[in-house]
C-alpha cells in the first residue's frame, strides 16, 4: 500500500503533502579524497530516515578518478537497515563504461560493501537505482567514498550536481 493513505473525510494538509514529497540532496561543490583508501562521509549526500519506514531511492553520482586510484563507495545507514542496492557503471579495471560489454553490474544486500568504480582519468556518471531500505531506527543514509587504490598525488572526487533522492513507500 502506498504511503500515506487517506481515510474517509480526511483533508489534504500541508503536513500530509510534505510527507508525500521525495527527499533530495544535491551536491553543490566538489569533494576530494587524495591518496587514501579510508572511506569518508560525503559532506552533502545524506538524507534522514524515519525508523520503521521503507524507501525507494536513486543516486546519480558524478565523479572523477584517476586510472591508478579509481573510486570506492559504500553507504552509512542506521542499525538494522536491510535492503538491496545495485549499479551499472564503469568497469573498475578499465574505467570504460560506454557499453554494457565494458561495464560492471553489481548488486549487494549489504550497504557497507564497497563498490569500486573505474577512473581512467575522466569524469563519469553512474546511476544507482532502486535502493530499497527499511531501517529499524531513525538515522541518516549517507554516501561514503575513497580511492580504490591509494597512490601519491592522485585524487578521487565526487562532483557537484551529484544527487540523492528518496521516496518513502511505507
Amino acid at each position: 500500500m502506498p504511503y500515506p493513505t487517506f481515510t474517509a473525510g480526511q483533508r489534504l494538509t500541508a503536513a500530509l503533502l510534505a510527507a508525500m514529497q521525495p527527499l533530495e540532496a544535491i551536491k553543490t561543490s566538489d569533494q576530494v579524497v587524495t591518496n587514501s583508501v579510508v572511506l569518508v562521509d560525503d559532506t552533502q549526500l545524506a538524507l534522514p530516515l524515519v525508523g520503521g519506514a521503507s524507501y525507494r531511492g536513486r543516486l546519480v553520482l558524478y565523479y572523477s578518478a584517476e586510472d591508478t586510484g579509481d573510486l570506492d563507495y559504500a553507504w552509512a545507514v542506521p542499525a538494522g537497515t536491510i535492503g538491496r542496492r545495485g549499479l551499472i557503471g564503469p568497469d573498475p579495471t578499465s574505467g570504460v563504461g560506454v557499453s554494457l560489454i565494458a561495464a560492471q553490474s553489481r548488486v549487494s544486500g549489504s550497504f557497507a560493501t564497497e563498490f569500486t568504480l573505474g577512473g581512467a582519468d575522466a569524469v563519469h556518471r553512474v546511476a544507482i537505482e532502486n535502493i530499497l531500505i527499511t531501517p529499524g531506527v531513525s538515522g541518516n543514509l549517507q554516501l561514503r567514498f575513497a580511492q580504490g587504490t591509494a597512490a601519491a598525488g592522485t585524487n578521487a572526487t565526487v562532483l557537484a550536481n551529484s544527487n540523492l533522492t528518496l521516496w518513502r513507500t511505507a
